[in-house]
């Protein structure tokens, strides 16, 4: 097996060289993190516990990508982010935390020499071993290793019909998932809540298939990960499994009878600590959010301390009409799942769009006004929005593109068809009755402000109120922030981000705003909740060509960053420079363009 050769220059390894076990196509990537199972194990308070990985893509070339971490992965001075792998190349220089290292190539034989450097450092597992020194009587300062055995491979465990289906929090819950499907999330309707401002409000689902358990993220802001592995699609879950949510880790047990109320911690030295289910938030400003907290109740325990728990039974649902159809594996496949894609090999190289869709419509029909004066605005219209794209929906103005958006963003109802948005289902005319009205249900209201931003340069904004105040009003809506001195804090940091840097801008009243501005506000405020996705009715409207081009490139970033796009627009240039532009004549779509 080849080997990846490394030189650290700063950070807690700096001088050291290590030559690890290099990542070969659908094997298992090379980890970097403060976690002691990590490939590459770097005690720096500085790194996440899973921070990077280099894997290799199907023509066996390497890549780096982020593993959402807390301070970020750079290369040559660039940032990398998860859901966009970056390619290695011999020389480049590696940042993780407070750790730069060098890439040096890839190592196939090895010499003496080689054998001499990799011998101060080969791996973190070799580096950990237990070594014998030399008797005192003996001048050589050369130490000797105990021979490591090979470990016998962990029996496969076969998921049946009858098995027992466990998710292992390492904050001491652990949940029987039975049933076919259920979410995972910060919001009282998932089917496993987990406690943690790590976790977004619907945050990951766990499917059932005949090809066995399956996870995926839900464009969640902190991410889903499978042994390192981000879960923008479909992963297929085996026993043993490290899943982290956020933040939050926990292990995937399939076992062929009920456990008891007891079980082992996983960990070999510490617990990653317990805490109250009700409490929030666990770091203080400035310190690693994964697992900082130091406060009561938190101890070092061995192995052999159990933890009394009671099992969560996770029922789940039989199947919402949001779940697509996962892949069926038709034969065993060659090579285990475990830490990597389902999808094709290159899309692993080049995951800039996910392969989950965040939004569908399916048949969808409009009429406006009644009687007479009735006119059909949208015509069948079926569409979908995928994870990370970014969306240009074009056509003449009346020829309905604003209603979709509308009807999208749960702002009003459609006559008939199917609204599904981040798996929840938009009530229809023809599902509800006539009498509909969805400002009605509170409780859908919130989970829209919530989760959808909705952005229209038509808005109008409160005269009264001063910018911060309407930045604010979205979370009040939704219940975010402790208090109110919280969400003023969020509201001025939106505002910052879409480029209003000036501190008295936030506390002008719009009639003290110029049109950009006062745009720029509306965008910040579809911004208040940190939403998943991101619709837009002309973002680019009644602005110059300046501010246009800032407000597209902050939409790109918002997409680097994970955001789903929706944009209407009428003008092709910045439409072509989209993702992907649909065009709608007369409601009904009449082309679509990658």
């Amino acid at each position: 097996m080849p080997r990846i050769r490394l030189t650290f220059s700063e950070g807690p390894r700096a001088g050291e060289y290590l030559e690890v076990d290099g990542a070969e196509p659908g094997g298992t990537p090379v980890f970097f993190g403060r976690s002691r199972d990590s490939t590459v194990t770097i005690e720096s308070p500085h790194l996440s516990r899973r921070h990077a990985e280099i894997f290799a893509d199907s023509t066996g070339r390497l890549f780096i990508r982020d593993a959402g971490s807390i301070n970020g992965t750079i290369v040559n001075g660039q940032m990398v982010s998860n859901t966009s792998p970056t390619p290695l190349t011999t020389g480049d220089q590696v940042q993780v935390g407070d750790t730069v290292f060098s890439f040096d190539g890839i190592v196939t034989d090895h010499s003496p020499a080689l054998g001499l450097r990799a011998n101060r450092m080969t791996s973190s597992l070799e580096r950990e071993r237990p070594t014998n020194p030399s008797p005192a009587h003996l001048s050589s300062p050369n130490l000797m290793t105990r021979p490591v055995l090979p470990k016998p491979p962990a029996p496969e465990v076969i998921l049946t019909d009858d098995s027992y289906i466990y998710l292992s929090l390492h904050n001491g819950q652990r949940y029987l998932f039975q049933g076919e499907e259920a979410t995972v999330g910060r919001g009282q309707g998932n089917d496993i809540v987990i406690d943690s401002n790590s976790i977004s409000r619907q945050h990951a689902r766990l499917q059932r298939t005949a090809s066995g358990i399956f996870v995926t993220d839900l464009g969640s802001t902190n991410k889903t990960f499978v042994n390192g592995v981000l879960a923008d699609g479909p992963l297929l879950l085996h026993h043993g499994d490290l899943v982290r949510f956020g933040d939050i880790e926990a292990d995937f047990h399939i076992e062929n009878e009920r456990q008891t109320g007891r079980f082992s911690l996983p960990d070999q030295t510490i617990v990653e600590g317990f805490f109250d289910s009700t409490q929030r938030d666990f770091t203080q400003p400035g310190e690693d959010s994964e697992d900082s907290y130091n406060g009561p109740g938190l101890e070092k325990l061995e192995t052999a301390l159990d933890i009394d728990i009671r099992d969560i039974r996770v029922v789940g649902r039989k199947g919402r009409q949001a779940s697509d159809a996962l892949p069926e594996l038709t034969s065993t496949p060659k090579t285990s799942a475990r830490g990597t894609d389902l999808r094709p090999p290159q899309a692993i190289a080049e995951t800039f769009i996910g392969q989950v869709e965040v939004a569908r419509v399916e048949g969808l029909y409009m009429t406006e006004g009644q009687g007479r004066a009735a006119q059909l605005m949208l015509c069948d219209v079926r569409m979908g929005l995928r994870q990370g794209e970014l969306l240009a929906i074009v056509g003449p103005s009346g020829s309905g593109k604003s209603e979709l958006v509308q009807i999208m963003a749960g702002l009003i109802p459609a006559d008939k068809g199917r609204v599904t948005v981040l798996s929840r289902n938009i009530p229809t005319y023809e599902t509800a009755g006539r009498r509909l009205n969805l400002e009605a249900d509170k409780e859908f209201v919130r989970w829209r402000t919530l989760n959808i931003g909705y952005f229209n340069s038509h808005s109008q904004l409160d005269p009264k109120r001063p910018a911060y105040e309407q930045v604010m009003q979205p979370m009040e809506v939704a219940g975010v922030g402790r208090d109110n001195r919280d969400r003023q804090e969020r509201a001025f940091e939106r505002l910052q981000l879409v480029g209003l840097l000036e501190p008295e801008i936030a506390r002008l009243r719009p009639i003290e705003l110029n049109r950009t501005e006062k745009q720029l506000v509306m965008l910040a405020r579809a911004l208040a909740n940190d939403p998943s996705l991101l619709l837009c009715d002309e973002p680019l409207g009644n602005l110059t060509s300046k501010a246009s081009n800032e407000v597209f490139k902050l939409l790109k970033r918002l997409i680097n960053n994970g955001k789903t796009i929706l944009m209407v627009t009428q003008d092709q240039f910045w439409a072509h420079n989209a993702s992907r532009i649909i065009e709608i004549l007369d409601g009904a779509i009449v082309g679509s363009l990658s």
